[in-house]
């Protein structure tokens, strides 16, 4: 059986939490890992220790005390004997440490001791490094693989890289005070000397724990991100098939209702397993889904295809969460953020989905996928914010179809594609579907995932720290809630979360230096506290996709989630739209000229409309600044919130002078980026329009369905006026950093993928046969041509926008390359 920690505390683990806590079944591990009948002879000594100085064990012992008394022995339990040395030499200063572990004369563990009971994370005073990042910065300066910092009540070990700063810590008085034998056998397997000593082969046992640990992580990952496209298909199949009218609907619309429905259930996962839900309370317990997990892996248990009580009782959990609950029998805050909201899925509030079928997409959801060792449940705290978001993210790439013919899924050049049935000769099928039937995939006629733009945790936590800790260096804490960062193609939200965390790190430091908290008052609730805060005045994304924003919004509301807090309004920060494709509002005052070679700006002809000025533009950008500012406060309470939703609602609708003003100034944007994709105004017609629009009159008077036709644009490609949509970030003169993984590749039309979803194996063929094929389907099937050459003209506008908008000087010539 996996064995539970209690007394465990980990961040971006040298070793994930699920794998340690199987470690110990794993056989090819076992040999290495230390004997029970040794952890029984050590086991009755430290518990006798503890019990001898239990009495000295408080905040007012004295340090030097406490390292004689006990941190030393229980070192020395652990076999250690190490030598008090108190400095490490780097590039440019000391690193102060507390000693040196050596074995045959070369390095082995550093150690750093603190006051009893210190946060090794907070630093002493303004300017001087943290417990934690100083030992780190140690260990990179030093040829010691890892350290142990202890405070004499937890023990943490750490590794080499001062980057991602993970750790895992043992609160060993608490393990020996409740007689934890889990927590301390684990604690004895990593923190002994023999853990750390060379083997044979130059690695030590943390070596040899750490790769397996992280080979576990990303079989997982691939695992999970495979089962989440096949648990998508079980649950629109049988929607779809107990359902019949949702067959008719738009079938892309099903799909978002149905990322909705599991984003939901992501949520609710992670919440619960973090107990930010209280799902010890026995009330909150018949509707969570810690029962639902309990009645779906039952093996004894049978469901029906007419009965609905799983589906009743997600409904019914979904009500409550978002409504919230407060009796004297159970609390639960209204977490609401619109993601459980019955506005998103009209559809899904009139369908049912019996017991039989949903039972099926829950067990995909709680277990990990069939190996060795069979499925066992998922550990949601354990995988991480950032590697759900990437296993949620890949659902965001498929189309969901209707299949025409029996199909088969065969590996062709080093791609798993879908291929009529029939059409099959030596290739090995994987996988089929029937006629008739619902099935996901990827542009391209692709089964599975190629991963490009995902970033490995690791690279997105180094990136990040990289570029924001220069810029948080020496702030105070009211500077640093000044800073801004961006992502400008968010995906899950990765970037933006371990953003937050570094944030929301340095904040917290700042405070405490500042005397404004204490290191007492750092609960989970206060560092919850502390997170949101930072998410309401630092954090910003845009994404393409609207999907992909509300995924953005899970992971920063798990990454920000407080007990008895509402979830932070998010939907002025987070925005959909195409970061590439916007106008500058100082460039709608000239005519953009559409030539092949840009024209210098000096040279554009300039327009001087009456009221129309930049210091007019400027006045009324501030006006919008404030307001965005009313809707970044804090907001503590659900009608807090629910006040920023209306606010922003009549912003977005014009019922309030900002939304005007915005209204406006978009239309104007929106003008100017029009006559880039097809739009056709004489410099003269432009400029009228353009003062018809900034004076608030009528537009349709003069130019009939020319605003209707701007709306339709603007929406088909998403224009983004970064100004107008963050006017608070550009009076400060803009973002102070902006990091992401943008799917960057060569803008042009790319047959091999457009006819690869009508013909698999086109991508096998020579050119002449490829252009034959070509021409022989766009001729033969209207459908197909009309797609080809919608396909290629998006492309098309955009590069020409690429190439001649002067927001893209280097962009002129040759293939277009973002």
């Amino acid at each position: 059986m996996p064995k539970h920690y209690e007394n465990l505390k980990t961040q971006n683990p040298l070793i994930p939490v699920y794998f340690l806590e199987r470690m110990f079944e794993d056989r090819r591990l076992k040999r290495e890992l230390g004997d029970e009948r040794e952890f029984r002879e050590w086991y009755p000594s430290i518990l006798r220790l503890y019990k001898r100085r239990r009495y000295m064990l408080g905040s007012d012992v004295d340090k030097a005390q406490l390292r004689k008394k006990w941190i030393m022995p229980i070192l020395n339990y652990l076999g250690f004997s190490p030598e008090a040395v108190t400095r490490i030499e780097g590039e440019k200063r000391e690193y102060v440490i507390s000693g040196i572990e050596y074995h045959e004369m070369r390095p082995l563990v550093l150690f750093k001791f603190l006051d009893f009971a210190k946060n090794p994370e907070i630093s002493d005073w303004r300017g001087r490094l943290s417990p934690q990042k100083e030992i780190q910065l140690a260990l990179y300066y030093s040829d010691a693989k890892y350290g142990i910092i202890t405070n004499g009540k937890s023990f943490r070990l750490i590794g080499s890289d001062p980057i991602t700063q993970g750790y895992i810590e043992v609160d060993l008085i608490s393990s020996l005070e409740t007689e934890d034998e889990d927590s301390l056998f684990l604690f004895w397997n990593l923190f002994r000397k023999n853990s750390f000593v060379p083997r044979e082969d130059g690695r030590c046992l943390l070596d040899r724990l750490i790769e397996e640990g992280r080979k576990n992580s990303i079989e997982m990952g691939e695992g999970l991100r495979e089962t989440i496209v096949k648990t998508m298909e079980k649950l629109m199949r049988g929607l779809i098939r107990e359902n019949e009218w949702l067959a008719k609907e738009n079938l892309y619309r099903v799909y978002e209702e149905c990322l909705v429905f599991l984003y939901r259930i992501l949520f609710i996962l992670y919440a619960e397993s973090t107990e930010l839900l209280p799902v010890s309370n026995p009330l909150y317990r018949s509707y969570s889904m810690e029962f639902l997990k309990e009645l779906v892996t039952d093996p004894r248990r049978e469901f029906g295809k007419g009965e609905y009580f799983l589906w009743s009782t997600l409904k019914s959990l979904f009500k409550l969460i978002n409504e919230g609950l407060e009796t004297s029998g159970l609390e639960v805050p209204a977490y609401n953020g619109g993601l459980f909201s019955e506005s998103k899925t009209p559809l899904l509030n009139k369908c049912k989905l019996s017991d039989h079928s949903l039972c099926e997409v829950l067990r995909d959801l709680f277990l990990t996928p069939k190996g060795r060792g069979g499925r066992t449940f998922i550990s949601y705290r354990e995988l991480g914010i950032d590697q759900l978001g990437s296993i949620y993210e890949n659902l965001l790439e498929l189309e969901p179809k209707i299949a025409d013919e029996d199909l088969a899924v065969v590996k062709i050049k080093n791609a798993y594609q879908m291929v009529p049935k029939r059409s099959v000769k030596n290739e090995r099928i994987m996988e089929e579907i029937r006629k008739g039937e619902l099935y996901l995939s990827y542009w391209g006629g692709r089964r599975k995932s190629s991963g490009t733009y995902y970033t490995p945790k690791e690279i997105t936590r180094f990136l990040v720290r990289s570029a924001l800790e220069p810029i948080l260096e020496g702030k105070s804490s009211d500077e640093i809630l000044e800073v801004k960062v961006l992502d400008p193609a968010m995906g899950s939200g990765a970037f933006l979360v371990s953003a937050l965390e570094v944030i929301s790190e340095k904040y917290k430091e700042a405070l405490i230096r500042e005397g404004r908290i204490s290191e007492e008052e750092l609960d989970e609730e206060k560092e919850a506290e502390i997170r949101r805060r930072v998410l309401e005045r630092c954090i910003y994304g845009v994404d393409l996709n609207p999907m992909a924003v509300e995924l953005a919004k899970v992971s920063l509301w798990l990454s920000t989630m407080a007990r008895d807090k509402p979830l932070t309004f998010l939907d002025h920060k987070l925005k959909c739209g195409n970061s590439l494709i916007g106008a500058s509002l100082k460039d709608i005052a000239r005519y953009p000229r559409k030539r092949r070679r840009r024209v210098p700006r000096e040279e554009e002809q300039t327009i001087f409309i009456e009221g129309f000025s930049w210091e007019s533009i400027s006045r009324k950008l501030e006006r919008l600044s404030r307001l965005r500012e009313r809707l970044s406060l804090e907001d503590e309470t659900l009608e807090a919130v629910r006040a920023k939703e209306e606010l922003y609602r009549d912003f977005l609708d014009g019922r309030i002078d900002e939304g005007l003003i915005y209204r406006r100034l978009k239309t104007a944007c929106d003008l100017w980026t029009y006559l880039f994709f097809g739009g056709e105004l004489t410099d003269g017609e432009y400029f009228r329009a353009l003062h018809l629009i900034l004076e608030g009159r009528d537009l349709n008077e003069e130019f009939p369905g020319l605003l209707e036709k701007l709306e339709e644009v603007s929406e088909r490609y998403k224009f983004f006026h970064w100004e107008l949509e963050f006017p608070e970030v550009f009076a400060g003169g803009g973002f102070d950093a902006v990091f992401g993984n943008p799917p960057w590749d060569i803008v042009k039309p790319n047959s091999d993928e457009f006819f690869s979803n009508y013909d698999p194996y086109f991508r096998s063929y020579k050119k002449q046969k490829k252009n034959r094929l070509m021409n022989k389907l766009i001729e033969e099937n209207e459908d197909i041509r009309k797609s080809w050459e919608e396909y290629v003209d998006r492309i098309e506008r955009e590069s020409f926008f690429f190439r001649n908008s002067g927001l893209y000087p280097h962009q002129y010539k040759g293939d277009i390359n973002l």
